[in-house]
């Protein structure tokens, strides 16, 4: 995809999420106004959306600054690096609890949704019946990092996080090695895996391959 059409994809993309943002915080606070209103969902609603919203708005500002390219690069490396250091918040607040736990799910939803390859800028037109690619190589993996692709190929891996206290890996079978939750939010940083995020971390996300990591697990 050239530069041109991949800022107007992630441009969209950014404004549609920030916009869903605003949409419910104004909910969340006209809510507010009246007394005895049940407000959890839309508290929830804003916190998530808020949550989703941060890192497309550092990346607008990224590409103001850096360009396409160099601005998504930056706001790439900089979610995956914050969700590797991921630490629980010990915070006694159930609201910053949920806040922190939000910003973790946005991160790993801008990773799966900014993941486009841009072309170089000075790269000629394709011609017409271009000769298919070679397939890459699949990267490099330690051995522990195969060791967790293989956990999450052989065992129905999730995600959870009961409080920000209680964030576990689950695995269908309870006397299994279950991979460490540092190395399985790697691997999905690193695009080998996904987690299922149309379900919430209360319930569980399930952990699958993808075609990166199923080669690299072949490999």
């Amino acid at each position: 995809m050239n530069a041109t059409s991949a800022h107007k994809r992630l441009a969209t993309r950014a404004a549609a999420t920030i916009e869903k943002a605003s949409t419910a915080r104004t909910a969340l606070i006209e809510a507010l106004a009246f007394p005895g209103v049940r407000i959890d969902d839309l508290m929830d609603a804003a916190l998530s959306a808020e949550g989703e919203a941060k890192p497309w708005d550092r990346l607008l500002k990224r590409i103001d600054c850096h360009g396409v390219r160099e601005g998504l690069a930056q706001q790439r490396q900089e979610c995956m690096e914050t969700l590797l250091q991921y630490r629980p918040n010990l915070s006694t607040s159930l609201v910053a609890s949920a806040a922190s736990i939000a910003d973790q799910e946005g991160l790993r939803r801008f990773l799966a949704l900014s993941d486009i390859d841009i072309d170089d800028e000075d790269q000629a037109p394709a011609e017409a019946a271009a000769p298919t690619k070679a397939p890459e190589a699949a990267p490099k993996a330690t051995p522990a990092q195969k060791r967790t692709l293989r956990a999450i190929r052989d065992q129905e891996v999730k995600l959870h996080e009961y409080s920000i206290r209680d964030g576990r890996i689950v695995t269908s079978n309870d006397h299994a090695n279950r991979p460490r939750r540092d190395m399985v939010a790697y691997v999905i940083a690193q695009g080998w895996a996904q987690a299922d995020t149309s379900t919430s971390l209360f319930h569980g996300q399930r952990v699958t391959l993808t075609l990166i990591g199923e080669a690299i697990d072949q490999s």
